[in-house]
């Protein structure tokens, strides 16, 4: 298993928050997303981690340089960023084999481990793709 990590953006809606760093690399309770997804599969243990990026390719790398040695994650630069999504996930082809089975993470949404193993641990046999989301949003609290 693999997790695809979509990182291409510029981030123009939280340039307020984020000060131009990628929003992957902003802090939440003392901890970046992109630390707390990378958790969040060593837990579930995927350790192949695929990282589109785009506008600020440089960022995520440095930052994530020697940090996860326990994961095998490779970069894989999109050169049209500024397009729609899908191209990140596009670009993230050549990094997964034929039937290779593999979940798709955009590098600033925030979940925990609990949500990735359900997705994980769900079956395929009858459908094509999951998409897990957790429609408990009356515990989301904003400080």
């Amino acid at each position: 298993m693999k997790l695809v990590i979509i990182a291409a953006g510029k981030g123009s809606r939280l340039k307020s928050e984020t000060k131009n760093s990628p929003k992957a690399l902003t802090v939440i309770n003392g901890h970046t997303i992109i630390d707390i997804i990378l958790n969040n599969c060593v837990i579930n243990k995927i350790n192949e981690i695929v990282i589109i990026t785009g506008y600020d390719k440089n960022s995520i790398k440095s930052y994530l340089d020697g940090k996860w040695n326990n994961l095998n994650i490779d970069y894989i630069h999109n050169n049209e960023w500024n397009l729609d999504n899908g191209i990140s996930v596009l670009k993230a082809k050549s990094a997964i084999g034929y039937n290779d089975e593999f979940m798709i993470s955009m590098s600033d949404h925030l979940y925990f481990a609990d949500i990735m193993k359900e997705v994980k641990e769900s079956s395929l046999s009858n459908r094509v793709v999951n998409v897990g989301l957790d429609f408990n949003i009356n515990d989301i609290t904003v400080n």
